[in-house]
Formats: C-alpha cells, structure tokens, sequence
C-alpha cells in the first residue's frame, strides 16, 4: 500500500523528468535533477494504460543508479521496477556508474541491464540509416 501512495504521489505531483522520445520508444533519465522515482511514475502515467504499452527505457545515472541495485533498492522500488518490465519497460544502468561504485551484474536488480557508452570515435561519426543498433539505443548509449 505504502508504494501505491508515494507512487500516486509523485504522479499527483506532477513530476517532470527528461524524457527523449525516439524511434522504438521513450527513454526516460533519471539523473541529477530527476528521481528514479520520478522517472518510473512518469514512464507509467504515459505509456501503460488500458490499451496496452508502448515501449519505453529508463536510464538511471550517477546516484540514481544505486536505487537499481540489491543492496542500494527500497521495497516500492522494487516492485515498481517489477511492474515496469512486464509492462514491456526497461531499466538501464549506464557502465561508467557500474565501475565507479564497483558493481557487477549481479548486484543489479533482475532484468536491469548495463549498457555502455559511445566511444569517442563513435560519437563523431554521423547516425547511418542502416546502423544495427535501434534508435532508443543509440540515445541511451549518447546518455552513457
């Protein structure tokens, strides 16, 4: 119950969060300015719903990112991010935040995945059409 009411809280409140709306979904970042929390109950307000979902990815970075791991995750948390995946969501984790508070895959809640950056040779050369790599990837990893 106590999830539900903060949740409904931050959806009252209206949180805002940076949302980059691509190709293959909205990707939300939860960051400096924007709680995890804030990012989930946006993602939740605009893209589940009666009709379904569409898909949607949340980044969370620097301390953010700790609220995606075992050790560092509340209750509500938790089942938030629980109830987003089988919404068809997905939470991120970018690498450099991985290494720099010495986690692993395992100490990461189930289904959050690790993505790495763009390298610096990457993020100069121009988007291709053809690129194997979807849309909201190539945002998530220009966030990373």
């Amino acid at each position: 119950m106590k999830a539900a009411a903060v949740l409904a809280a931050l959806l009252a409140a209206g949180a805002v969060h940076a949302q980059i709306q691509s190709e293959g979904g909205a990707v939300y970042v939860a960051g400096d300015r924007f709680s995890l929390e804030q990012a989930i109950a946006d993602a939740t307000l605009e893209n589940v719903g009666p009709d379904g979902s569409t898909p949607f990815h949340i980044v969370a970075i620097g301390r953010e990112s700790r609220k995606l791991t075992i050790r560092g995750t509340k209750r509500n948390v938790r089942e938030a991010v629980r109830r987003i995946r089988s919404a068809g969501g997905t939470f991120y984790i970018c690498e450099r935040d991985v290494k720099q508070q010495g986690l692993s895959q395992k100490d990461l809640l189930p289904g959050v995945r690790i993505e790495r950056g763009w390298a610096e040779k990457e993020l100069t050369q121009p988007a291709r059409n053809d690129s194997p790599v979807p849309p909201a990837l190539r945002r998530i990893r220009r966030i990373c």
